[in-house]
């Protein structure tokens, strides 16, 4: 048969009330300091969350004007593209015309400018025929 274990001493009994007493504040300073990190945690996450809701609405700005300079410069590039076509489209044009047997350039008289050479003389000024 079991035996009942022996019933502690009062004084016995002081020192366990002692050591729960003491084991119940130890928890309660470690909860209390749990709770004051918890805290500076969530103060430092919202103090982050602002600073980042900053960036971003800077950084949204910065993208709009972006992109507004990249459309206005898309305009400009299709407008400089067509004008390139153009241009392309006419000189061909000419280029057939003096290319052409018989073309529009025959007997006409060349008149060079004076250009300078390397060394700072010129050519000189002459007519040549085509």
């Amino acid at each position: 048969m079991a035996t009942a274990p022996p019933q502690p001493s009062s004084e016995e009994e002081a020192l366990m009330r002692q050591r729960r007493q003491k084991r119940m504040e130890s928890n309660r300073e470690s909860a209390r300091r749990s709770r004051m990190r918890k805290q500076m945690q969530l103060e430092e996450l919202t103090a982050e969350v602002s600073r980042l809701q900053r960036d971003k609405s800077q950084l949204v700005s910065v993208l709009c004007v972006a992109a507004q300079q990249c459309t206005a410069v898309e305009a400009e590039n299709a407008v400089l593209m067509a004008r390139v076509a153009e241009l392309t489209a006419a000189l061909e044009s000419l280029e057939q015309i003096l290319n052409a047997p018989g073309g529009a350039c025959t007997g006409i008289v060349d008149y060079s400018v004076p250009v300078p050479g390397i060394f700072g003389n010129f050519y000189s000024v002459e007519a040549v025929p085509r």
